[in-house]
């Protein structure tokens, strides 16, 4: 029977590739299809699974897996215990001081960029307001211009000096076919 590399290589539980490369290390004929696919026969597969199978044993003996047990963790436990509680009160008061002070500069900070912001804030406020007064200026100036002047109302005529020319109605495209 013929098989072809994916299924080989869903057998061995390999890559497409690594199937190819473990034939390569075998040595095996392989021969290719007219699309180029490689195609294996059942003595292929066999020796292939054999030499698959003899590869994981070989790492799997030449890595044993450390077994952790209870008393394993908390030994650990115990160790981590010990060392925190060896850290000096000394150091821990530096570690506190040092805290403090950087705490304090936030805080300096903060203010800071709070003063900044109101800084800003303020300074916007008198830019608008400035604004404000030039426009009330200017539109006072105008209230006066317009009451010094006469006003100038033209006073329509009853009829029109001319009289509209009526355009005929365009008809639609359809209708001026048809003559309708």
């Amino acid at each position: 029977m013929e098989y072809k590399t994916p299924f080989i290589a869903k057998k061995l539980g390999v890559s497409p590739k690594a199937v190819v490369r473990i034939a390569q290390q075998l040595n095996l004929t392989i021969e290719k299809n007219k699309y180029g696919h490689f195609i294996f026969t059942q003595d292929n597969l066999d020796q292939m699974l054999e030499y698959h199978l003899s590869q994981i044993e070989q790492s799997q003996n030449s890595h044993p897996t450390p077994k952790t047990s209870s008393n394993d963790v908390e030994e650990l436990k115990t160790q981590v215990n010990t060392i925190v509680q060896n850290i000096s009160s000394h150091d821990f008061e530096q570690l506190s001081a040092q805290l403090s002070t950087i705490t304090r500069r936030l805080d300096r900070m903060e203010e800071q960029m709070q003063d900044k912001a109101n800084d800003v804030v303020t300074y916007q406020l008198l830019q608008h307001r400035r604004e404000m007064e030039e426009m009330l200026e200017r539109i006072q100036k105008l209230e006066a211009d317009l009451k010094k002047e006469e006003p100038l109302y033209i006073t329509p005529d009853t009829k029109p000096t001319y009289e509209r020319e009526k355009k005929p109605k365009r008809r639609k495209m359809i209708f001026s076919i048809f003559g309708l």
